[in-house]
């Protein structure tokens, strides 16, 4: 994940040839999404591929203070997932 995402800014998750090489996009800051935690704001949606498995595209949703709230398969892959519980650390 970026330190500070932009709409449209894409970038490499990690990378070893022939074996890991994740990619990701930022398409939407600013986002809001409700999941059975609750309602999150000010969201960093991203498209996550690798182009060792291009049939397979995820869209994650990460919530501020939180990390990933939500992740979808949009292309490939099967179901969804939500948080579904959430205990902020002391600090």
């Amino acid at each position: 994940m970026l330190a500070e995402p932009t709409d449209g800014e894409a970038y490499r998750q990690e990378f070893l040839p022939g074996e890991a090489e994740d990619l990701g996009e930022v398409p939407r800051t600013g986002e809001s999404v409700s999941t059975p935690v609750g309602d999150h704001e000010d969201v960093v949606v991203t498209e996550d591929w690798n182009p060792l498995e291009p049939e397979v595209v995820e869209n994650k949703w990460y919530a501020p203070g939180i990390g990933k709230v939500r992740g979808e398969h949009v292309r490939g892959g099967t179901g969804t997932v939500e948080l579904v519980a959430f205990t902020p650390g002391a600090g």
